[in-house]
């Protein structure tokens, strides 16, 4: 039975929503107490689904969602959010604040149901995902393979101690590579992978003697990346059904080639084969002859490359198993370089090439609707400065090729060596006037984002995408950290497929990298093996220096007040100024309840002076800052009322009201309707 948590305070809402939910057989869970959600989590652990209201008594439904996104992802425990009638122009707000989904005021039952419905439904099968992905890496080792290790180590203990120091040096490494946290990384290197095939082969082979024979050929460079815990799983199978079901045993080849599109991991065997029947049932459900693991592999691929594995078996003649890994993804590799596109038809190319004007283009000979050489001229008629490399078969185009004046003309199979090479080349030959000159950098993070040199004033960089400006935003915030593609994958394309997602990465560090360059900002974001790394360089935060300020500045005295004046004039506008990111949320609000402290230091010093007019300017600019903090408003009318200014009075408690109807749907605390009704009844006497 599905447990759903409602967040509301509203009985006559409250009597609406339970009979609906009832009619499914849901368990229901009320919270008529939003702060209770706020101090603890733990309640949330057994719920599937959570029903806020925004408008709650003292506190925004989206201030709950942003709380529970703090712990729970989207998937782990879906919300939907009910708002208002008059509340559609909210529904961004409500994504960026964490909900799923959100239902207008007063709900529809038909239609509450089918979004519930449909939440979960969601969450069940991202649960039946992570279980699969759970039960593929867990499926790594099996008791039965680890007790008969064990079983083969004791019994070599007394008569083959050398061989037994072996064997067990061989288990640690399978269980050390096995159990690696990073697994679940798209890609791995390839040498980490090698290592653990050769480590389970070298087992198994001491258990079964010459049951089992193996045979591994690299014939290329090892230099390259595959999805962790591919090839290994293949072997096992191998292994398993296919050798294992033979009486004489069989034999193993693991050949690793590359052609002049691919690299070729091949898995064979001689065992027993399948039939085409038995394969499909494989790759569609778990069998009798396995299966999760290979399915979960081509499920992998698929995402990762558009392509799954290539299978071969006959009945008592073996089976092949190929796994095909995209050359492009050697470039990738390489420091210093961003592949910002690629492309099978020529014309999409060069349209793409002239909008985002790369430094190099690799381009292969043959092609349809126009040869390389075509495309590379095509090319230099409107980018003349566009580095060009050829990536061919062909070698009697060389000649064609350096005529016009490529950097590089590479043959099919791609060797590592020789594509860093070229690289290299490229890094020599780049225009020096495109380095940064040394000069002081400032970036004004609170408010909109800017750029202050030295002697000039802030400019604010039009960035080619807003994803772009997004990207380098985040990467400002985890400034000095190494970030890595999946989190920014997960927070800024986060429902978008896996490869479109990588693609559309690579392009918009392309496009900072060039606006940076243009803007001549010594700002480095720096290629890792999984992810990126912005540094300052030299470059200064304005949000550091105001806050370092802040903590060191003595107390606000009548001496000291131009310093804290000073100070606070360096506070420009929230953090990233109007920009509504999600993953940004906690460090604005971090920023303003500081910035807020300060300024409430400031106005409370000149309230206790008997300074108002100087306390009533620092309230209103506080006001503007901060409009929906009700204690504000309190604050400005008791002023005003010391005053005299008795319409200044009556006009901000007429904001109150507004503010608390518009944004939590409430009247002002009763308190301070009676206050008001107080004074207005002494005005009039």
């Amino acid at each position: 039975m599905y447990h759903i948590m409602i967040v509301d305070d509203d009985a006559l809402n409250l009597n609406l929503l339970l009979p609906i939910l009832n009619l499914d057989d849901y368990r229901v869970t009320v919270v008529r107490n939003p702060e209770e959600i706020m101090q603890s989590m733990h309640p949330l652990d057994e719920m599937d689904l959570i029903v806020v209201n925004r408008t709650l008594s003292g506190i925004s439904g989206t201030v709950i969602c942003s709380k529970i996104r703090e712990q729970y992802t989207m998937f782990e425990l879906p919300i939907l959010l009910l708002i208002s009638a008059w509340q559609g122009d909210r529904a961004l707000e409500t994504g960026l604040a964490g909900a799923n989904d959100f239902l207008r005021k007063p709900v529809e039952g038909s239609e509450l149901r089918v979004r519930v419905r449909t939440l979960l439904q969601m969450k069940r099968s991202v649960a039946e995902r992570i279980r699969m992905e759970l039960a593929f890496l867990q499926a790594q080792i099996k008791p039965h393979f680890l007790f008969n290790t064990l079983n083969s180590i004791a019994a070599l203990s007394k008569s083959k101690p050398a061989q037994m120091n072996e064997l067990l040096n061989e288990l640690g490494n399978y269980l050390r590579e096995s159990f690696r946290f990073d697994n679940t990384n798209p890609l791995t290197p390839f040498d980490r992978e090698l290592k653990l095939v050769q480590s389970y082969l070298h087992i198994e082979k001491v258990r079964f003697d010459d049951w089992l024979d193996f045979k591994i050929e690299v014939l290329t460079s090892t230099n390259f990346r595959v999805p962790p815990l591919t090839i290994q799983p293949l072997v096992e199978n191998a292994v398993r059904h296919g050798i294992m079901r033979r009486a004489e045993g069989g034999r193993i080849l693991i050949r690793v080639t590359r052609d002049e599109h691919f690299i070729l991991i091949t898995v064979k065997d001689d065992g027993v084969g399948m039939s085409t029947e038995t394969l499909e049932r494989i790759m569609q459900g778990p069998t009798v002859e396995g299966g999760i693991g290979i399915r979960n592999i081509e499920r992998r691929l698929k995402q990762l490359f558009g392509w799954g594995l290539l299978i071969h078996s006959s009945l008592e003649q073996g089976t092949e198993i190929q796994v095909r890994l995209p050359i492009e993804k050697e470039l990738e590799r390489i420091s210093d370089l961003d592949i910002i596109g690629k492309y099978r038809s020529p014309r999409q190319a060069l349209e793409h090439i002239v909008q985002v004007r790369p430094n190099v283009v690799f381009l292969d000979i043959e092609m349809p609707e126009m040869s390389g050489i075509e495309l590379a001229e095509r090319i230099l008629q409107q980018l003349p400065a566009t580095k060009i490399v050829f990536v061919t078969v062909y070698d009697e185009y060389a000649v064609k090729a350096f005529e016009l004046n490529s950097l590089d003309y590479l043959l099919k199979p791609l060797q590592t060596e020789r594509l860093e090479k070229t690289i290299h080349r490229l890094l020599l030959t780049s225009d020096p006037t495109e380095r940064f000159p040394d000069s002081q950098v400032i970036l004004h993070c609170l408010g909109p984002l800017q750029f202050e040199k030295a002697g000039s004033p802030p400019i604010t960089i039009r960035w080619k995408t807003f994803k772009a400006q997004e990207l380098f935003s985040f990467l400002l915030q985890y400034r000095d950290k190494p970030v890595r593609k999946q989190v920014l994958l997960e927070q800024l394309w986060p429902e978008i497929e896996w490869k479109r997602g990588v693609t559309q990465l690579y392009t918009a560090i392309y496009q900072i990298r060039k606006q940076l360059q243009a803007e001549q900002v010594n700002i480095q974001i720096s290629n890792l093996d999984e992810g990126y790394m912005l540094q300052l360089n030299g470059a200064s935060l304005d949000m550091d220096t105001w806050e370092k300020r802040v903590a060191e500045a003595p107390a606000v005295t009548a001496l000291t007040m131009d310093l804290h004046l000073q100070i606070s004039s360096l506070y420009k506008g929230p953090y990233l100024g109007e920009t509504t990111y999600l993953w940004a949320e906690m460090e604005r609000r971090r920023l303003r309840n500081l910035w807020l402290r300060h300024e409430k230091q400031i106005a409370d010093y000149y309230i206790a002076a008997r300074q108002d007019e100087d306390a009533v300017a620092h309230y209103l600019k506080i006001q503007r800052m901060v409009p929906d903090e009700e204690n504000i408003y309190v604050v400005l009318m008791n002023l005003y009322h010391r005053l005299g200014d008795r319409r200044s009075v009556e006009v901000q408690y007429s904001l109150l009201c507004r503010m608390l109807s518009q944004e939590m749907d409430m009247l002002p605390h009763p308190a301070v309707q009676e206050w008001f009704e107080s004074w207005k009844s002494n005005r009039s006497t």
